[in-house]
């Protein structure tokens, strides 16, 4: 028999369900809300950003937001009613159309059209129905791999994985695709040789040139023209170390290929791929090259040939070379993501900043201040100074020269600060203090010209995520998870602020008044 306590709660929630049903009266309340991290990249798309955020209504769902106040971002389509989400990502721009990538009960894993309306949003093709492959998503929103790998002559290629849980960088994708945005132009590239990796010199990695996809899998160059591969050439290439990958730049009209401690030129036909130079000897251990960078008519790279080598900074003119610099310590590029400033490479050991125009004699500079970090903006060239060694250290912004590499201070006394974006005119920078407050800053890159937009909310840290137009988009971490808050800025006070969503959300009366009854008792 039920308990006399348990009777007395089931009356109760019957009470409540009839005062539900019963009393018509609906209570709608303004909810605003952050937006979390974002469950995609952000893409630009006439005028406004867009993005895959989730809803607390709607779920992870196709988002945009216009820049017009920390309220107006708006849910395009959803895809699924209700909260569960298509989780949409891969954007590309096809035609004057916007292109995603989105997962639904009806069309499985799809790639879909919109105009940035939800009437305008259409299926394009089902790739995992009519494939038998999941398409690419990205691993992490900071450092992702783009589904799409190259856009040709109007036409976009992006991989497929044998399941959905085979999206993660080891993983060995199963097919190439290529669309042209319609449904009958959305066709597997016969004979692709793809591999796995955990990093673009391992799995396989891409390059458009010459109107033609290339890419390199294991040593084996291949061209993709349309739905056809081409194989081109095979290039050396050591199982287990694995070096051989494409590089950022061309010379002499060619894309440069760092071979496994040999440098390569291609035009994207057999004839045309040729070995420039073998700058490490391929036998010695540990080999490798890095910054490679096209300086006054020659290849500039850092090589080593083994653990206790010495790295040295080489300018190459086929078939020989010349060393610019040897350092004990070892060293390596200033900024991950850029080369060359101003028709210079910088790089740095412990120390020391070096700055080379690739000649053979002078043009070879040191710097005064250790310039741990540097970053080419509209403003100037900026860069980070201090001991980044140093866990939690202080550091200073600074405005420097990239031929002498002489520095002047912006703004000093920063902690965790990261370049956030930059729009042109202005630089947006942030500094999170020890006790867990984050600012938001901004410089024209003048000397001194520093001005606090935001400060006085919770950080422990941030870190940006896309620049669009006159505006930066950004994270803020509240704590250890991967997880934030968005934020924007475009420089300004008035325009720096978190995103949130503001929603109505209805309730009855009657069923709160049966709920606080059944928890507080009579």
């Amino acid at each position: 028999m039920p308990s006399t306590k348990s009777t007395k709660i089931g009356l109760i929630l019957l009470i409540g369900l009839v005062n539900s049903a019963v009393d018509a009266k609906v209570i709608s309340k303004l909810v605003t809300k952050p937006i979390g991290s974002p469950c995609s990249a952000l893409f630009d798309y006439a005028g406004k950003v867009y993005f895959c955020a989730r809803h607390p209504l709607y779920g992870e769902e196709l988002h945009t937001h216009n820049g017009l106040g920390q309220f107006s971002t708006e849910t395009v389509v959803d895809l699924i009613p209700g909260v569960q989400g298509s989780s949409p990502f891969g954007f590309f721009e096809l035609n004057g159309s916007l292109f995603f990538f989105a997962n639904t009960p009806s069309a499985g894993y799809a790639l879909w059209r919109t105009d940035g309306t939800s009437q305008g949003t259409q299926l394009v093709r089902s790739i995992s129905q009519d494939f038998g492959v999941y398409p690419t998503r990205i691993n992490a929103i900071i450092t992702q791999r783009e589904t799409v790998v190259g856009e040709v002559n109007g036409h976009v290629y992006f991989e497929g994985y044998n399941s959905p849980s085979d999206t993660a960088v080891t993983s060995t994708p199963a097919k190439l695709f290529v669309s042209n945005g319609t449904s009958a132009g959305t066709q597997e590239v016969i004979g692709a040789n793809l591999v796995a990796g955990t990093s673009d010199s391992v799995r396989t990695n891409y390059q458009v040139h010459n109107n033609s996809l290339l890419y390199l899998s294991n040593g084996s160059l291949n061209a993709v023209s349309g739905s056809t591969n081409t194989p081109i050439a095979t290039l050396p290439f050591t199982p287990g170390f694995r070096t051989t990958q494409f590089t950022k730049i061309s010379f002499l009209g060619n894309r440069v290929i760092n071979a496994d401690g040999g440098i390569w030129l291609t035009n994207g036909s057999t004839a045309g791929t040729i070995l420039f130079r073998q700058a490490v000897a391929p036998e010695a251990p540990y080999h490798y090259l890095t910054a490679i960078a096209a300086l006054n008519s020659g290849l500039v790279y850092i090589a080593n040939q083994a653990p206790e080598s010495f790295p040295t900074l080489r300018i190459t003119s086929a078939p020989n070379d010349t060393v610019l610099l040897t350092e004990e310590s070892g060293f390596g590029p200033v900024s991950p993501t850029q080369t060359v400033f101003n028709n210079r490479i910088l790089v740095r050991d412990k120390l020391n900043t070096y700055s080379s125009g690739g000649l053979a004699t002078g043009g070879t500079s040191t710097a005064v201040s250790n310039l741990y970090s540097a970053y080419e903006t509209g403003s100037g060239f900026l860069g980070y100074s201090g001991t980044p060694s140093v866990q939690n250290s202080a550091s200073s912004l600074v405005t420097f020269d990239p031929i002498t590499l002489s520095t002047q201070l912006i703004k000093s006394e920063l902690r965790k600060s990261k370049i956030l974006g930059d729009n042109g005119s202005t630089t947006v920078f942030s500094n999170v203090k020890v006790n867990g407050v984050g600012e938001i800053w901004a410089t024209n890159g003048n000397i001194g010209n520093a001005i606090l937009l935001k400060g006085g909310f919770g950080s422990l840290d941030l870190t940006p995520l896309r620049d669009s137009g006159a505006r930066s988009y950004f994270l803020n971490h509240l704590n250890t998870l991967p997880t934030g808050e968005m934020w924007t800025s475009n420089g300004t006070s008035t325009g720096t602020y978190p995103l949130k969503f503001q929603y109505t959300h209805s309730y009855n009366p009657g069923t709160i008044s049966a709920i606080a009854s059944l928890l507080l008792g009579d």
